[in-house]
């Protein structure tokens, strides 16, 4: 009996056990089920979506975004995950979705690797839409969309994937390893209210393919950042619209008329990488767009050729600030790389791999202040070939020069800038205008006394007073100076002058005329460093201006010359403040 009994009562609590399984297992959209093969409902505070009987009786539909709807509507109200399960089928939806309740945010995700495409059947409308943030004070991260497709069927749609932002801001959005194609706007950042804009959203290495646009900001938008991912055959701007944006590390690849970065953005793209495999342009920045890229690669692969557009061109007020490495497959550009106009402006430093086929020059409409340079790098067996090219239109003002390199100004010929410690040559060649032929012209300097100079011997010292009359001669250069000495001596004393420089120039030559009183003038000329000219003056303690003449062919020694000078007799010599030579 006691053991039949026991029997009973084992029978009994596994039948128990048995309903309560089987309870568990029936899909809810608020209890779900987490010991069946796949979560159904919601399940430890995630919602499960997808295809199927059971998430149709789930959620009370079989349309994947009407359960999305539903799946938010069961969250918690601080919001939380909900998970689309991967489909054998594309989920093809007329619906859209908005998550805009205050304070409760929402990530939806997918199956990596595209198990999860969404297509979008009408022409118009928003697919998805989140617009969750609290208030001004909350700033929320890591809401959104990760790990999904996303496309559409439409024809010729004006249709958007994703918006984010509205009434209550899109902040904090991270759209992650998501796919979008074929849209109107892939995605649409919405910065109002605009006292709180959208703020700090941020896209990883997701594909925008084949849209009109890519990202396109409105409003206030600020500090969106792009990480990896690529933008393909976007026919109108990958990035446009308004708003400031950080890109690392993301290609951009056959852009269309609107190009990488397109109007009202400010975007800085570091580590780029900008292709045209079909045929459009490796890089464009259009009409009023601010582009600073630094690093990475611009590509033209189109094999054989010309291009008669340029990478580069800013019609109205863009501002370009490029490093890049260039590359050229065999297509020839035929105009210039870099294009500005009205009051665009652009700074760009070239590496330039294929010179035969890219000719890295600006070119630049007629406005008040305009500068577009370029350096191109190019190495021939070792050796490092530096150029520059620089166009003013108008008038400026302040402009630095490089301490190296070769500037050519619109119609003024070319101009070689060396260092000006070392001589500080200009080289200017003829223009077509003729209005400059000068060969070659240095940096003129005047080298002032700001201290009387005084010498009571016969032996000579360097001129020097505050400042040092002398000045750095280049080897293979040619170069004058012309001198006032205001002096006056003590009775038999006079006025001596000599210079020394390089040994073994092709030619010096100086010369002294010096009013050793009223009515004389004392000439000479020495055609050789370190010989003396000078005599007593005729006149004591009285200041005259003694002229000083110079002219040297360097040979092949660069170095210092020096201007000295001593008195005629042990009395002594003074040669007054303001006096001065004039070098070039």
């Amino acid at each position: 009996m006691g053991a039949t009994n026991h029997m009973k009562r084992s029978i009994v609590f596994f039948t128990l056990l048995l309903a309560s399984t089987v309870v568990a297992q029936t899909p809810s959209p608020v209890t779900g089920a987490s010991n069946s093969p796949l979560n159904i409902g919601l399940v430890n505070g995630v919602a499960y979506v997808g295809n199927g009987p059971a998430y149709t009786s789930a959620w009370g539909s079989s349309d994947i975004m009407t359960q999305l709807t539903a799946a938010y509507a069961a969250l918690p109200s601080t919001g939380g995950r909900i998970h689309i399960a991967p489909s054998a089928t594309t989920y093809n939806t007329a619906n859209t979705f908005s998550a805009t309740t205050a304070g409760k945010p929402v990530t939806i995700e997918c199956d990596p690797g595209g198990a999860t495409i969404l297509n979008f059947t009408p022409a118009s409308g928003t697919m998805f839409t989140f617009d969750t943030r609290l208030n001004s004070s909350q700033h929320p991260v890591g809401q959104g969309m990760r790990d999904c497709v996303l496309t559409t069927n439409a024809g010729s749609p004006t249709s958007t994937a994703i918006s984010l932002g509205s009434t209550n801001s899109g902040e904090g959005y991270e759209i992650d390893r998501t796919k979008i194609e074929l849209f109107q706007t892939d995605v649409a950042v919405v910065g109002t209210p605009s006292v709180t804009g959208s703020f700090a959203n941020l896209f990883e290495n997701d594909v925008f393919r084949s849209s009109v646009n890519g990202i396109l900001g409105s409003g206030s938008v600020e500090m969106s950042k792009v990480f990896g991912g690529s933008f393909f055959n976007i026919t109108g701007a990958a990035i446009s619209g308004a708003g400031d944006f950080l890109v690392n590390g993301t290609s951009c690849d056959d852009p269309g008329a609107g190009g990488c970065i397109g109007n009202g953005v400010v975007a800085t793209w570091v580590g780029g990488h900008f292709e045209n495999p079909g045929g459009g342009l490796p890089v464009y920045v259009n009409t009023n767009g601010q582009a600073y890229i630094y690093g990475g690669e611009a590509l033209d692969d189109t094999n054989s050729g010309t291009n008669a557009t340029s990478w580069f061109s800013g019609t109205t007020s863009a501002y370009m600030d490029i490093s890049l490495n260039l590359v050229s497959a065999g297509r020839t550009l035929t105009t210039s790389l870099v294009s500005v106009g009205g009051s665009s402006r652009a700074w760009v430093r070239f590496y330039n791999n294929s010179p035969s086929n890219i000719t890295p020059i600006c070119s630049a409409s007629s406005v008040q202040f305009n500068v577009c340079s370029d350096m191109s790098y190019a190495s021939n067996a070792g050796v490092l070939a530096t150029w520059m090219s620089l166009r003013l239109n108008g008038t400026t003002t302040g402009l630095t020069l490089p301490t190296a390199g070769t500037l050519n100004l619109t119609n003024a010929g070319n101009i070689l800038w060396e260092n000006a410690a070392q001589g500080g040559t200009i080289a200017l060649a003829k223009d077509t205008n003729d209005l400059f032929s000068f060969g070659t012209q240095h940096v003129p300097q005047v080298l002032t006394l700001t201290s009387q100079y005084t010498n009571s011997t016969t032996g000579f010292t360097n001129v020097a007073g505050g400042n040092t009359i002398q000045f750095n001669v280049l080897a293979n250069a040619n170069y004058t100076a012309t001198c006032h000495l205001y002096y006056q001596a003590a009775a038999t004393g006079g006025l001596n002058i000599e210079f020394t420089g390089p040994a073994s120039p092709t030619a010096v030559i100086y010369g002294l005329n010096d009013p050793s009183a009223a009515t004389t003038l004392n000439t000479a000329v020495a055609t050789a460093y370190s010989t003396p000219l000078g005599q007593a003056a005729g006149t004591n303690a009285t200041n005259f201006d003694a002229i000083v003449s110079f002219s040297l062919l360097n040979a092949a020694n660069d170095g210092t010359v020096n201007l000295l000078a001593k008195s005629s007799a042990a009395a002594q010599l003074q040669i007054q403040s303001g006096s001065y030579c004039q070098v070039q």
